[in-house]
Protein backbone atom coordinates (compact mmCIF):
# COMPACT_ATOMS: atom_id res chain seq x y z
CA UNK A 1 0.00 0.00 0.00
CA UNK A 2 1.46 3.20 -1.34
CA UNK A 3 1.14 6.57 1.24
CA UNK A 4 -1.13 7.99 -1.12
CA UNK A 5 -3.71 4.90 -0.37
CA UNK A 6 -2.60 4.92 3.18
CA UNK A 7 -3.84 8.55 3.74
CA UNK A 8 -7.35 8.12 1.84
CA UNK A 9 -8.04 5.37 3.74
CA UNK A 10 -7.45 6.71 7.00
CA UNK A 11 -8.90 10.44 6.27
CA UNK A 12 -11.83 8.24 5.49
CA UNK A 13 -11.81 6.72 8.73
CA UNK A 14 -10.95 10.20 10.45
CA UNK A 15 -13.90 11.76 8.95
CA UNK A 16 -16.03 8.49 10.13
CA UNK A 17 -14.99 9.51 13.70
CA UNK A 18 -15.51 13.24 13.21
CA UNK A 19 -19.27 12.53 12.05
CA UNK A 20 -19.47 10.43 15.23
CA UNK A 21 -17.97 13.34 17.39
CA UNK A 22 -20.21 15.73 16.09
CA UNK A 23 -23.20 13.82 17.19
CA UNK A 24 -21.97 13.19 20.17
CA UNK A 25 -21.90 16.91 20.91
CA UNK A 26 -24.75 17.59 19.14
CA UNK A 27 -26.03 14.85 22.10
CA UNK A 28 -24.23 16.43 24.83
CA UNK A 29 -23.38 20.27 24.23
CA UNK A 30 -22.31 21.03 27.76
CA UNK A 31 -19.99 18.31 27.60
CA UNK A 32 -16.22 19.19 27.95
CA UNK A 33 -14.92 15.80 26.88
CA UNK A 34 -17.23 15.50 23.71
CA UNK A 35 -15.87 19.31 22.73
CA UNK A 36 -12.26 18.36 23.31
CA UNK A 37 -12.69 15.02 21.53
CA UNK A 38 -14.18 16.61 18.58
CA UNK A 39 -11.63 19.52 18.63
CA UNK A 40 -8.87 16.46 18.58
CA UNK A 41 -10.57 14.29 15.66
CA UNK A 42 -11.02 17.33 13.47
CA UNK A 43 -6.75 18.36 14.16
CA UNK A 44 -6.17 14.82 13.28
CA UNK A 45 -8.57 15.29 10.09
CA UNK A 46 -6.88 18.85 9.07
CA UNK A 47 -2.97 16.85 9.50
CA UNK A 48 -3.74 14.06 7.47
CA UNK A 49 -5.60 16.09 4.50
CA UNK A 50 -2.64 18.85 4.31
CA UNK A 51 -0.71 15.38 4.38
CA UNK A 52 -2.67 13.51 1.83
CA UNK A 53 -2.20 16.82 -0.95
CA UNK A 54 1.49 16.87 0.03
CA UNK A 55 1.75 13.77 -1.39
CA UNK A 56 -0.46 14.22 -4.37
CA UNK A 57 1.55 17.26 -5.29
CA UNK A 58 4.84 15.37 -5.00
CA UNK A 59 3.33 12.43 -6.63
CA UNK A 60 2.05 15.22 -9.47
CA UNK A 61 5.33 16.64 -9.28
CA UNK A 62 7.20 13.34 -10.07
CA UNK A 63 5.02 12.48 -12.56
CA UNK A 64 5.15 15.31 -14.49
CA UNK A 65 8.95 15.53 -14.36
CA UNK A 66 8.97 11.77 -15.46
CA UNK A 67 7.32 12.93 -18.67
CA UNK A 68 9.05 15.53 -19.41
CA UNK A 69 12.68 13.66 -19.05
CA UNK A 70 10.89 11.21 -21.41
CA UNK A 71 10.59 13.26 -24.12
Amino acid sequence: MNQITWLEQNVDKVRERAFMARQNLKKNPTSYSARVNLQTVEKRLAELQNRLQIEKSKEVSHLHRHASSSF
